[in-house]
């Protein structure tokens, strides 16, 4: 305000002087006379985080001119900024709100880096950095062989505020040497062979020179190589020692070896299955292959049935079938177990082949008989013209070891039988079912007698069970329902109006495993290749005999039945031995008959298919069941009667009812320890 009001005076003063001088040019006065106008220059610099622009209030100039004429604004100059862009005059306002704005960009900076014979992110080559004036930068440390970066020159912050000029630095080294030297592990435990690298760090982190020497003291012990790997040669202690070439600076690390461990051992068999008195070698092997103590020990847990000597060799032993016992071998280094079941194996029923006369067999004198009646006059009675396919009888009665296995077997594939609890192993042991399994228990000391407390009705089943378990179910020989197509699983099933004669004569032709008939069971007992110990009947007609022994004798016996010493060399019987006699045996002890079979008198009883009606009971009243042509042909017993044959005798009983001719019965259900079978089937 104070210049306008000067800039006033000074006009009226000049008024005053053109007044007195006369000027009529009024144009000047005019000029002079007009009123200035104000007019703003701002400055405005950019910013570093959003690249906008901020106003220097301080820098804003104030200027004034004639409204219409051009405004004077010229930029400034600031240290690290340049003008962003040309900015233009404008006419001046005669409203006053004239204004330039000059904006200002901050200039782009190079830092020149210059590593001095080092290398920075590994070139040689100058690094430039190039950055806004004021924003802050980071350099990279440069690196050289053998020194340490010891800063720039100038001084270079590591957080750095770029300044308004360009700028160079140059790198600063200092010589490097080792400081020291340090392993990962001052102790290490090894096993024979074993190895492990041992890691060094020479200090400081960044020294180049790092050339080792690794030594042992003791390469007996442990050796070491160029890399620090270290191997171990057997037991003992031993120091690796590491050392730098620059500087001699040392560590070390104590070693100590321990035998190499055994971790496993396995067997080459696991499971193994032996017949009575053979042998087999089993193959331990030790983990790992490389382990120092390799010693095992073989043990058995039940030398009665299997033994193992030093050198794994098994053998099972007599006396042992249908038992097991587990081969265990123990490594002496760690206890290590691993072991072997190995299973006697059950003797498979063995047969012998039955060849009948091909023409009938018929006598019109059966000769002596133990007593009178039907039942001591067997099925060949006189005038009885019978004529027998060609079949296979069981060379012994089965076992209980047999009876087990197929049971064991059949439970699980659907078989029922009705008392298996009370089954017993020959006349005095009872081994019982297991509570967990089911299954039948192994036999102690009786296996290999025959199986006794087996009803009729019990031995249908197990027939089917053994010819389905090795022959397959289509040969199953019992069968029941329409065109017999259920195979009889069941105790319970095994009845009269299932088994009927006609569903029989065609489930013969089939080649499971079946009870004998009587028919069957007699003439296997009797047959003898001829009459030399004047002990036979002739069946047959004259060139063509046909030899069956006497009725009133045991089978294969030189003698009837009073003949003690014939008698004693082929059966078991009541006092037949003494006092050792009043029991069953084990099978297959006593002489066999003429046809290979053993025990058909004595021992046990045994099942036959046939149906008996009553105790003195024809055999012949059912043959027009099964007469052709004159022959009575495969007889199974009567239509009537619901009770089955059994013959042969036993322990239980004296001589006579062991003779060949002697027939008994019993309900199907029946079972005692003097009952047992044996089995036959059609080639």
């Amino acid at each position: 305000m104070k210049k306008l009001k000067s800039r006033t005076k000074l006009i009226t003063i000049l008024i005053m002087i053109i007044s007195l001088i006369g000027c009529k040019d009024n144009i000047f006065l005019a000029k002079m006379l007009r009123k200035p106008k104000l007019y703003k220059v701002e400055h405005y610099q950019q910013n570093i985080k959003d690249n906008k622009y901020t106003l220097v209030k301080a820098d804003t100039q104030k200027l004034f001119g004639e409204t219409g004429e051009t405004t004077k604004a010229k930029a400034k100059t600031y240290p690290g900024f340049k003008p962003a862009k040309a900015f233009s005059q404008v006419k001046i306002k005669a409203d006053g709100s004239t204004v330039i704005k000059i904006y200002y960009d901050r200039k782009e900076i190079s830092l020149t880096l210059k590593p001095a014979g080092g290398k920075i992110n590994g070139s040689t080559a100058n690094k430039v950095l190039k950055a806004r004036y004021g924003t802050k930068i980071s350099a990279t440390a440069p690196t050289k062989t053998g020194y340490i970066f010891a800063g720039w020159k100038p001084a270079l912050p590591k957080k750095y505020t770029v300044e308004a000029n360009d700028k160079s630095y140059t790198a600063l080294w200092a010589e490097l040497k080792v400081s020291g030297i340090s392993l990962n592990k001052s102790e290490l435990v090894l096993n024979v062979e074993q190895t492990e690298t041992l890691k060094a760090t020479v200090q400081p982190a960044n020294e180049t020179n790092k050339s080792l020497t690794w030594t042992s003291s003791n390469k007996a012990i442990t050796t070491v190589d160029a890399k620090g790997k270290v191997t171990a040669k057997k037991v003992g202690v031993a120091t690796i020692t590491v050392t730098t070439k620059d500087g001699n600076k040392k560590a070390s690390c104590k070693v100590t070896v321990k035998p190499i461990a055994v971790t496993a051992v396995k067997l080459s068999e696991t499971t193994k299955s032996l017949k009575e008195g053979e042998s087999f070698t089993l193959v331990a092997t030790v983990l790992p292959a490389n382990a120092t103590e390799k010693g095992v020990i073989w043990a058995s847990t039940d030398t009665a049935v299997a033994t193992v000597d030093k050198n794994g060799k098994v053998t099972a032993k007599e006396n042992a079938e249908g038992k097991t016992a587990t081969i265990t071998v123990t490594t002496t280094d760690g206890n290590k177990k691993v072991s072997c079941t190995v299973t006697i194996l059950v003797k498979p029923v063995a047969f012998v082949e039955i060849k009948p006369p091909e023409g009938a067999m018929v006598t019109s004198n059966i000769g002596d008989t133990a007593g009178g009646g039907y039942n001591w006059k067997g099925v060949f009675v006189a005038n009885r013209s019978v004529k027998l396919s060609p079949y296979k009888l069981g060379e012994k009665e089965v076992t209980y070891n047999q009876w087990r296995e197929v049971y064991n077997w059949a439970i699980k594939h659907g078989y029922k039988f009705a008392d298996p609890q009370n089954i017993m192993a020959g006349s005095h042991e009872t081994p019982g079912i297991n509570s967990e399994t089911k299954e039948l228990k192994a036999a102690t000391n009786n296996g290999k007698h025959p199986v006794t407390c087996v009803s009729w009705q019990d031995c249908i089943v197990w027939c089917n069970a053994y010819t389905e378990k090795t022959k397959g179910a289509d040969q199953c020989v019992y069968r029941s329902g329409k065109e017999n197509s259920k195979i009889i699983r069941k105790a319970s099933e095994a009845t009269v109006a299932n088994l009927s004669i006609n569903q029989m004569k065609e489930n013969m032709k089939l080649k499971g495993y079946r009870l004998p008939t009587e028919a069957e069971w007699e003439y296997a007992a009797r047959w003898q290749k001829d009459n030399t110990n004047n002990n036979a009947v002739n069946y047959g007609t004259g060139e063509n005999p046909i030899w069956l022994t006497k009725l009133n004798a045991l089978s294969g016996a030189s003698g009837d039945y009073n003949d003690t010493t014939a008698s004693q060399k082929v059966a078991w019987y009541e006092d037949s031995d003494g006092s050792d006699n009043n029991k069953t045996h084990e099978v297959g002890k006593k002489k066999a008959n003429e046809s290979g079979l053993y025990d058909m008198s004595g021992n046990v009883r045994e099942w036959c298919f046939d149906r008996i009606g009553s105790w003195d009971e024809d055999p012949t009243e059912n043959d027009s069941e099964y007469t052709v042509d004159g022959v009575v042909k495969d007889p199974m017993g009567v239509s009537a009667g619901s009770d089955r044959a059994y013959r042969g005798g036993s322990w239980y009983d004296f001589a006579e009812i062991c003779s060949v001719g002697y027939r008994d019965y019993s309900s199907p259900d029946d079972r005692g320890y003097y009952l047992g079978f044996r089995l036959a089937y059609r080639p």
